[in-house]
């Protein structure tokens, strides 16, 4: 009778263990439940970075467009200008050949 005892109550903690097991696995750490979530909440962060990255990058090259077309104006302004070192040695000479004397 003892033998049987000790076979049935060796059969039951067994089942109970496995029982048990089962049950501790299907739970979740409550650090492992946070991590989750902290990692489900820096994804999204990582996201909205993008997104705003993206956008940053499309203004970027607008303006970049922007200053290259300003950049073009401005060069064929300036080749369109006449050099001034002419009229200005020619007005030197004109003052000296009559200024008046006092």
């Amino acid at each position: 009778m003892k033998k049987l005892f000790k076979v049935i109550l060796i059969i039951g903690a067994s089942i109970a263990a496995v029982v048990t097991m089962l049950f501790a696995s299907k739970k979740r750490s409550a650090a492992k439940k946070k991590f989750n979530e902290d990692l489900k909440d820096s994804k999204e962060k990582v996201k909205a970075t993008k997104a705003k990255t993206t956008k940053v990058v499309a203004e970027k090259k607008v303006t970049k467009a922007k200053l290259t077309k300003a950049k073009v104006k401005t060069t064929k302004a300036k080749a369109k200008k006449k050099p001034t070192t002419k009229a200005k040695s020619t007005a030197k000479d004109f003052k000296a050949k009559y200024k008046t004397k006092k």
